[in-house]
């Protein structure tokens, strides 16, 4: 069983991580983990907070490098010059270092290839910061979608979008417009009969789901599968201390530039060494206080990708939840 600190400050969150042995895993440099938000977006971890944590990894002698990934989409942080822009624009330059990374290496997780961040090819540790938000096409994002999404190359993004999309099949199709319902980018049509627009399609698989006859089916595999399975492939060989940041809980992501509104009061954080256990605390502690939110807003269960990641060995979802005090 995985433990999992709850925290009400950022001393307590010092506090829980020096239940690890940070500076034995770390040894020289640490890269931390960190989306530090798309432009226009004010939800995203507080640079403040991060302050704080990179001034406790500088007290142990080790030096802490913040780090994220190219986005596949259009935004300046598509391109590492546009990203560390962002980076200074936010706050977070004059912290530490900051690490763009738009290269990767090939891993292999049930038979798929990902393309996982570079910078982590020689490390077997590293820390993550997740700010845990909604996500319009995971449910919710936590650890596992802060390694899955951002901890790989945009091609494998682009890739993880893509085994998501649909393949129609018209001989079981009664045009009932479930799927349209279900899309929220507008690429599905039905009238007399069934139109699609994969320009428009994010690969999110909500009109699979949704389909009642099983007229659609995954390209490849499902969304939340496949951000597990990439996560999988980021963490192969290595080791990670993870901090949940429930201060802001949004009804969208941080690559949103609006971001939604808050749907959620603030939880305080959450510290483990298991990122499967510590978003599943991060569930738990939402749905305890606020009710199941994320499935409300977004129309999407987040559940699942816990049970994928647990099986993929990723982590557990059981857990010991120690009140830091």
């Amino acid at each position: 069983m995985a433990r999992v600190y709850m925290c009400s400050s950022a001393n307590e969150v010092i506090d829980a991580l020096k239940n690890f042995d940070i500076k034995g895993l770390a040894k020289d440099v640490l890269p931390i983990k960190l989306h530090m938000g798309e432009p226009g977006n004010k939800n995203f971890v507080s640079p403040s907070f991060v302050r704080e944590v990179v001034r406790y990894v500088r007290g142990m002698g080790i030096r802490p490098v913040l780090w994220d990934t190219t986005v596949a989409y259009r935004s300046p942080r598509a391109a590492e010059e546009g990203y560390l822009d962002v980076a200074r624009m936010h706050g977070f330059a004059d912290i530490c270092d900051v690490y763009i990374e738009d290269e990767g290496y090939s891993v292999e997780v049930q038979g798929y290839r990902f393309e996982v961040a570079k910078i982590l090819q020689p490390l077997d540790f590293f820390m993550t910061i997740s700010h845990v938000k909604g996500h319009i096409q995971a449910g919710f994002g936590g650890a596992i979608k802060n390694l899955g999404m951002g901890g790989v190359t945009k091609e494998s993004k682009k890739k993880i979008h893509e085994w998501a999309k649909p393949v129609y099949y018209g001989i079981k199709c009664v045009l009932c417009g479930e799927c349209e319902k279900a899309c929220p980018f507008g690429a599905i049509r039905v009238d007399r009969a069934w139109s699609y627009s994969p320009r428009k399609c994010f690969g999110c698989g909500l009109c699979v789901e949704a389909c009642p006859e099983g007229a659609l089916k995954y390209l490849r595999e499902n969304f939340l599968k496949g951000l597990a399975m990439s996560a999988t492939a980021v963490m192969k060989g290595r080791r990670s201390v993870f901090v949940n940041v429930l201060i802001n809980i949004s009804a969208h992501c941080d690559c949103d530039p609006d971001g939604g509104p808050i749907i959620c009061k603030d939880l305080g954080y959450l510290v483990s060494d298991d990122p499967v256990a510590i978003d599943s605390a991060s569930l738990d502690l939402i749905y305890k206080n606020c009710g199941r939110v994320f499935e409300k807003v977004n129309g999407i269960n987040p559940d699942p990708i816990l049970d994928y990641a647990e099986k993929l060995g990723l982590g557990t979802k059981e857990y010991d939840l120690i009140r830091v005090r």
